[in-house]
């Protein structure tokens, strides 16, 4: 069978899964898509101290309402042309 129709047919059934199931199946899919091997120590060191903070609380965090808003203004500002 051919790579395509196999994954059409795999997409049909995943999407008969109930939400939890595949909620979780997508998140194992990002994640082996995630290249580790990639990151210098140093990143490797600043993402791990920042799920730390976020985790602990410590961090405060930016809502997604203001992500938006300063995305949607600095694409804004870019001159037209």
């Amino acid at each position: 069978m051919e790579a395509s129709l196999k994954s059409e047919n795999l997409l049909r059934e995943a999407l008969t899964l109930p939400p939890e199931i595949r909620s979780k199946l997508a998140s194992r899919l990002i994640e082996s898509l995630d290249n580790d091997d990639e990151l210098s120590p140093e990143w490797r060191s600043e993402i791990a101290r920042r799920v730390k903070a976020i985790r602990n609380g410590t961090s405060p965090g930016v809502s997604h309402e203001t992500v938006m808003d300063e995305a949607r203004r600095a694409l804004d500002a870019i001159p037209a042309g």
